[in-house]
């Protein structure tokens, strides 16, 4: 099937159904003076032509075990029961009925939209064990991206909420489990038209109990109150890694509250993380 994407001057090119794993050094819509242009953004991450997917369809719980989905668009709620299950290049488009995607069971998605619709409810965009590649995920309620067990997002985009009025809103949240990994994403935690702020790009806390296994490498985040906001030093957690990550200045108070500075034994928070227009030390 053939899928266009838009190039940096507006104009629709040809690209393969499965999207390179890191954009070109030569990709014009990476060429610019800030470091996180190279991270994906709403036009190289999910489905990059969502008219070639079929008409849309009111699915039922996915509870059939290693089944593949390709070009798709789901609107409503879709709960994850089986193992097994991939996505990919599917259009979720939740309308504010419960979580976007909640996955009971490990679920896969490659190249896919997920907007969570979440301007009537505060429920998250997506949620429990899942494994995403080059998603697009967006208009969650409360919260984006909900962490639960062996759970890792690579090269996404997450990005704008529906904040409610009382809500403790971030782009994504660790509450507790383990194995988690957040890799090469860009997070935004704050609307850039309007300069609202969000509470955080991620927010961590252990209310699940330990949390062990954690990587949040070679990010691009920016805006919130703190950028990465919470308690990881609190002797709840262990084999952290916070390192690599370039921080934006949209924050409201500072890149990186103290007690995310994760020491050992819970884990290391290295001098590789950097502001992006300077590369100094955060």
């Amino acid at each position: 099937m053939t899928r266009h994407v838009q190039d940096a001057n507006g104009t629709w090119q040809v690209v393969a159904s499965n999207l390179p794993a890191v954009p070109s050094a030569a990709d014009p819509r990476g060429a610019t003076t800030l470091f996180h242009g190279r991270y994906r953004g709403a036009h190289n991450t999910g489905v990059p032509d969502k008219s070639a997917l079929g008409l849309p369809e009111f699915p039922p719980v996915f509870n059939v075990p290693n089944v593949t989905y390709s070009d798709r668009h789901f609107v409503g709620y879709c709960q994850i029961d089986a193992t097994g299950i991939v996505f990919e290049r599917c259009f979720f488009e939740a309308r504010g009925d419960l979580f976007g995607i909640n996955a009971n069971q490990p679920v896969t998605l490659y190249d896919c939209d997920i907007y969570g619709g979440k301007y009537l409810d505060n429920s998250d965009a997506v949620t429990g064990s899942v494994h995403a590649v080059r998603c697009n995920i967006w208009g969650g309620g409360n919260d984006n991206v909900g962490f639960g067990e062996d759970c890792v997002y690579e090269d996404c985009y997450i990005h704008f909420i529906y904040q409610h009025y009382g809500t403790h809103s971030d782009n994504s949240q660790i509450l507790g489990n383990n194995n988690l990994g957040i890799k090469r994403c860009k997070l935004l935690s704050y609307d850039p038209y309007t300069g609202v702020q969000y509470n955080s790009c991620l927010q961590i806390s252990s209310t699940g109990g330990l949390v062990d296994n954690v990587q949040i490498v070679d990010n691009y985040m920016d805006g919130g109150g703190y950028t990465i906001n919470g308690r990881a030093n609190n002797g709840l957690y262990s084999n952290m890694l916070i390192s690599g990550n370039r921080f934006g200045r949209h924050y409201a108070y500072g890149p990186v509250a103290g007690e995310v500075r994760v020491t050992p034994p819970a884990g290391t928070f290295t001098n590789t993380n950097v502001y992006d227009d300077t590369g100094i030390t955060v």
